[in-house]
């Protein structure tokens, strides 16, 4: 009788249910003695609710990883990705004056590590500055990666009309 009624509370809430649900379900007009264990084998029979509760979840695939963060370095910082994040609105002083201020952020392509550093604005001449405190506390890197924002490209560039980099270098 109990796994008749257990059946029936089942297929009237649709068979959505795990154990926890279909006990309160239950116990609303029966208390079924033991019913953590009686709940569970009825479930378990149920060929909907095993179709259901029993698939296995897709796993993601990932990505190959790019040469870059392949090939290791030694020294930390050599090969960096660059993003910008913000703004934060950052008080000026002992006022009351708030600006508008963007955090650069430099990751380490080999180790994970961030280097964080803050820009005035999201124009050129604010990545450069930035960009500059970044090496002159953690060496030059060899290797910058990017999305293809107008202040990275910007810097670019400007990059190319001084001299710094080759025509064929692909990034920064």
């Amino acid at each position: 009788m109990t796994r008749l009624v257990v059946t029936d509370t089942n297929e009237r809430i649709g068979h959505g249910s795990r154990v926890d649900h279909t006990l309160t379900e239950l116990r609303a007009p029966f208390w079924i003695v033991k019913g953590r264990h009686v709940v569970p084998n009825v479930l378990e029979a149920c060929p909907q609710c095993r179709r259901r509760f029993s698939t296995k979840t897709a796993n993601q695939m990932m990505a190959p990883l790019p040469r870059s963060r392949l090939q290791g370095s030694v020294k930390a910082f050599e090969k960096v990705g660059v993003d910008y994040a913000g703004p934060y609105l950052t008080r000026q002083g002992r006022g009351r004056t708030k600006a508008k201020r963007y955090l650069c952020l430099f990751t380490c392509l080999v180790s994970q590590a961030v280097h964080l550093e803050m820009s005035y604005s999201l124009d050129t001449d604010s990545f450069i500055n930035a960009f500059t405190r970044m090496t002159s506390r953690r060496g030059t890197p060899t290797y910058v990666i990017s999305d293809n924002g107008s202040n990275f490209v910007g810097v670019e560039c400007e990059l190319r009309e001084l001299g710094v980099l080759s025509p064929r270098q692909d990034h920064l």
